[in-house]
């Protein structure tokens, strides 16, 4: 682990080194890792958000086309681009989270620890 204060087993969250990074450091250092999993995932994205988007009639072409400008998006923007360019609000960030939930894997839970 990169962090000290994981490693080490500390138990305040200020001991942490990845606590004191601010979001744009976070974006930076684990955007091509997240990068990587949204390009592998624009299908399963789409089909989320497909009814929330306007289309012209033609589905499969209007996938291919979302699914085009995501993936042309997503390969061109760099961490800034997220952090400066005001791409989440309050409609979008409920519309990302509850994709995302749906996306998600459920972790399964062990016999005998409470979470």
């Amino acid at each position: 682990s990169e962090c000290a204060g994981c490693r080490d087993g500390m138990k305040s969250a200020v001991l942490h080194f990845h606590h004191q990074l601010s979001l744009l450091e976070k974006l930076k250092k684990y955007f091509e890792q997240i990068r990587a999993d949204m390009l592998s995932k624009i299908v399963i994205y789409y089909s989320k958000f497909e009814k929330k988007l306007p289309h012209s009639g033609e589905m499969e072409k209007d996938k291919v086309i979302y699914c085009g400008v995501a993936r042309t998006f997503i390969i061109t923007c760099a961490p800034e681009t997220v952090y400066f360019g005001r791409y989440i609000s309050d409609e979008t960030d409920n519309y990302i989270a509850e994709a995302f939930q749906e996306c998600t894997p459920k972790k399964k839970r062990s016999r005998g620890v409470s979470q």
